[in-house]
């Protein structure tokens, strides 16, 4: 083989590797995000990443276990609490005055079994609604009525471990 024939078969080989790879990078990575979010749907998770997880269980640690219907606007909000909150200005300042609705789960576990509240109730949300969650961690040294009615199953410091479940949909 002479000299010449060896470089240019390198050199189609090395471009058949090339546009290999570039072939395959191509259809191995999506070139669209895969999911577009609405302007609603980025504001609620705005909304409830400025609430965070101390709010929220600040919030759920007094709460006495009764379902809180209309929202944060409803009478029944502030005699649902042993104790004062934020988490009322938030959801009336940012959600109730956007013209948005919500309810709120509390799911935990008692006796082995899954168990759901209704935290706060606000209506039947439509097809379209945004679903959020968070899970807040209640330890043995936490104070609060919610150990009234959320029983201690873990053999640790760890008291239970709730999943909230926000769906909120524009009214």
């Amino acid at each position: 083989m002479v000299k010449g024939q060896t470089f240019t078969l390198e050199a189609v080989l090395t471009t058949v590797i090339v546009f290999a790879t570039v072939f395959y990078l191509t259809i191995s990575f999506p070139l669209t995000t895969p999911r577009s979010y609405t302007l609603d749907e980025i504001y609620v998770r705005d909304v409830f990443n400025l609430i965070g997880n101390g709010t929220l269980k600040e919030s759920l640690l007094c709460w006495n276990g009764e379902v809180i219907y209309g929202g944060a606007i409803s009478e029944d909000f502030n005699r649902s609490f042993t104790c004062s909150t934020k988490l009322g200005y938030y959801l009336r300042t940012l959600l109730d005055n956007e013209s948005f609705a919500y309810n709120i789960y509390v799911t935990f576990i008692s006796n082995g079994t899954k168990r759901e509240l209704k935290f706060i109730y606000d209506g039947v949300p439509p097809p379209n609604s945004i679903l959020l969650s968070r899970i807040v961690p209640i330890y043995d040294w936490d104070k609060g009525s919610i150990k009234n009615f959320i029983p201690d199953e873990f053999e640790s410091k760890l008291y239970n471990v709730l999943y909230v479940r926000v769906i909120v949909w524009r009214v």
